[in-house]
């Protein structure tokens, strides 16, 4: 056979061997896999119902386990003492006898903190140390008007100062799996990471849940605002203003509130509205929220200039993750003029997409 026969003979049998070899891989996958779903989620092209899961610490899904210990990019943190309950009230009753029992279905917890500021920054920093459970809000010490027993925890350190002592807080009694939130404030883009204060304590996923939620109409422009009790869904946010006053009755309450609260200049008059509002976006990291969120305008749009006013209790204001609430009172001014002519409108500053997040609401309830 010559050399150009020889030559013909290969090109014609190369695609019969590739043939054989791509008919046998098939064949061999259809053995090893199957039928046999778990043989398939191992795929290159096999998909999951759920996101991928965030690295251990930096979800409440997949907290740190519990460890005296934690480091964070620019801090260590030494949890010595963890407290809660009739414990917790004895010690603070102890530390000031002018410390207030906590509200109603709530109960205090305390920490004995260690913290060690690991920087380099030529300036004071801040680590902000919380708790949140399955209620889906943060705890805050400074949210509590409490006076700690000694020492008392310093969190804004120069670089190498170390500062240990108890922060207290109130939590609802129902609370369970509590974690810890730590959040080096460094920089602003750290994440937030959470250390469980008990084994097994973990938050499940609920963010695929929430995304089922679908944003309505309700309260979505000037002309169509959410009817007094209805609830305004936008992509972020469920809002409903559960009552309001105005004009005199307002004022009595915002006057009970605090006696230093001033009434209304000439052709204005005070509003107040108890809201509750509910976070269903998916994000872990903290969103917070006060009376700032929310102002009153009139049918036109047009904002009344606000003055400080001290709101009645309980004060809205609150921070939360994916599913978490807040409620409570806020107190305007406004013109003196039919309640058919205001609105309340909620419009999140702190959000990219504020302008898509913003409802309206009326304050008039025709059921009364």
């Amino acid at each position: 056979m010559n050399r150009k026969n020889i030559l013909v003979f290969i090109f014609l049998l190369l695609p019969l061997l590739l043939a054989c070899q791509l008919t046998t891989a098939v064949s061999d996958l259809a053995s090893s896999g199957g039928d046999d779903p778990a043989n398939n989620e191992e795929l290159p092209f096999a998909t999951s119902a759920t996101p991928t899961p965030a690295p251990q610490g930096f979800s409440r899904a997949n907290p740190h386990p519990p460890s005296r210990t934690i480091s964070l990019p620019n801090w260590e943190i030494e949890i010595q003492e963890f407290i809660r309950g009739e414990e917790a009230w004895q010690r603070l009753r102890a530390a000031n006898s002018n410390n207030a029992p906590p509200p109603e279905e709530q109960e205090y917890a305390m920490l004995y903190v260690r913290i060690v500021n690991t920087g380099n920054s030529e300036n004071s920093e801040s680590v902000s140390i919380g708790l949140t459970g399955e209620r889906a809000v943060i705890y805050r010490s400074y949210l509590t008007s409490l006076t700690e027993p000694d020492p008392w925890l310093e969190t804004y350190l120069d670089a190498g100062q170390t500062s240990e002592g108890w922060a207290a807080l109130a939590v609802y009694k129902s609370e369970a799996n509590l974690l810890l939130t730590l959040e080096d404030q460094t920089e602003f883009d750290i994440p937030t990471e959470f250390m469980a204060l008990s084994f097994n304590a973990a938050i499940p996923y609920t963010g695929d849940l929430l995304e089922e939620i679908e944003p309505t109409e309700n309260g979505r422009s000037l002309t169509q605002p959410a009817q007094f009790g209805q609830i305004a869904t936008s992509g972020d946010w469920q809002v409903t203003v559960l009552d309001f006053k105005v004009g005199e009755a307002a004022w009595q309450q915002v006057y009970e509130a605090n006696q230093f609260n001033d009434p209304a200049p000439p052709g204005m008059m005070h509003v107040t509205a108890y809201v509750r509002l509910r976070y269903i976006g998916a994000s872990d990291e903290a969103q917070f929220v006060t009376d700032s969120d929310f102002n009153i305008v009139d049918r036109q749009g047009n904002e009344c200039e606000q003055d400080s006013i001290v709101n009645p209790e309980p004060e809205f204001r609150g921070e939360m993750v994916s599913g978490g609430e807040a409620e409570g009172w806020l107190a305007f001014w406004a013109e003196e003029t039919d309640p058919l002519n205001l609105l309340l409108v909620f419009e999140p500053d702190f959000s990219d997409e504020s302008s898509y997040n913003r409802r309206y609401f009326s304050l008039v309830n025709t059921g009364r």
